[in-house]
């Protein structure tokens, strides 16, 4: 319920994620450095104050390198599912006042759908209304 509980990695923490998340076991922060480099602004200090934080907020573990305990490795605690999930649902209350079919309207009647794209909301749709779907049966 909580933020605190559960928090949500800000932009330029979810950057870091990103790359932590791709790489699915420990990456020191010389590697994330390198990663973002020519894609973000973010200096060497900012990104170990962000690697801090987000460790703090209990996103991140960090073990220390067997050969040199300077070093740190991190982990990710909290899938990225997990945090977009709980992203997204931030999103929905903060800009459409917690009115999910508000969200959904906007971003569908902004976008133009591909056919595919329609069926999928369709199917997505009766599943949550708990109708049988007709995989494929067009007769």
């Amino acid at each position: 319920m909580n933020s605190d509980k559960n928090p949500i990695p800000s932009e330029s923490e979810w950057q870091i994620m990103e790359i932590i998340w791709q790489e699915g076991d420990g990456i020191t922060s010389a590697e994330i450095l390198n990663r973002l480099k020519g894609h973000t602004d973010m200096t060497e200090r900012t990104i170990r104050v962000l690697l801090s934080r987000l460790c703090g907020k209990g996103l991140l573990t960090s073990i220390p390198d067997e050969r040199d305990s300077r070093v740190l490795h991190y982990r990710a605690v909290r899938d990225r599912d997990e945090c977009l999930e709980k992203k997204s649902r931030s999103f929905i209350r903060h800009y459409f006042g917690g009115n999910n079919a508000s969200a959904i309207a906007s971003f569908i009647g902004s976008e133009k759908l591909s056919e595919e794209e329609i069926r999928m909301l369709e199917e997505l749709l009766n599943e949550k209304a708990g109708r049988p779907q007709n995989k494929g049966n067009s007769n």
